[in-house]
């Protein structure tokens, strides 16, 4: 189901959303301009049980196979730019021996409302614009970076609206290149 945020929780998303937003051209982008800032229009927090168990089951199997801790990803250059506008509480629950953090997601509406009833599908992965790095999840610390990849439905009540998700991701053992 979907859950109305707090007041709290709104202002920290909107903190999030333009503390990770750079003004950055990238080939993802298409040839479409920049946009000078993202605007939080509605907020809803996921609440699907089903989903939440899989994640947590899936989170353990990565501590069992982790017991030492995974590589901090601050030692590849720094703290995760979605951390600065998470609420305290939120960052005190995150398990940071196997990199949990919260990444960005850009989707349509209609995309949101499938992720949030049945999981992120990796049939579907790159069907709206490709797959760089093969089948998986793309996710962003940026907000600007997942935009691009975000789409509006084109009827409906969500109508020329874009969408992003702040997904609660467990990252493991990091392969960093350079």
């Amino acid at each position: 189901s979907l859950e109305k945020v707090s007041p709290e929780e709104y202002k920290s998303l909107e903190a999030m959303l333009t503390d990770t937003f750079r003004d950055i051209q990238t080939r993802d982008r298409r040839g479409a301009a920049i946009p000078r800032a993202l605007r939080l229009v509605k907020a809803s927090r996921v609440e699907n049980w089903a989903l939440w168990e899989r994640y947590c089951a899936a989170r353990h199997g990565i501590q069992t196979r982790h017991t030492r801790g995974c590589t901090p990803v601050a030692t590849f250059g720094g703290k995760l730019a979605t951390e600065s506008g998470l609420l305290q509480t939120t960052k005190s629950d995150l398990h940071h021996k196997v990199n949990e953090a919260f990444l960005w997601h850009g989707t349509s509406p209609g995309g949101a409302q499938g992720i949030s009833q049945s999981g992120f599908k990796l049939d579907l992965a790159g069907s709206n614009a490709g797959t760089m790095y093969g089948k998986g999840v793309y996710l962003a610390e940026c907000s600007s970076k997942s935009d691009e990849y975000a789409s509006d439905d084109k009827t409906g009540i969500y109508k020329d609206l874009f969408c992003l998700l702040l997904c609660r991701v467990t990252l493991g053992e990091v392969l960093h290149l350079t």
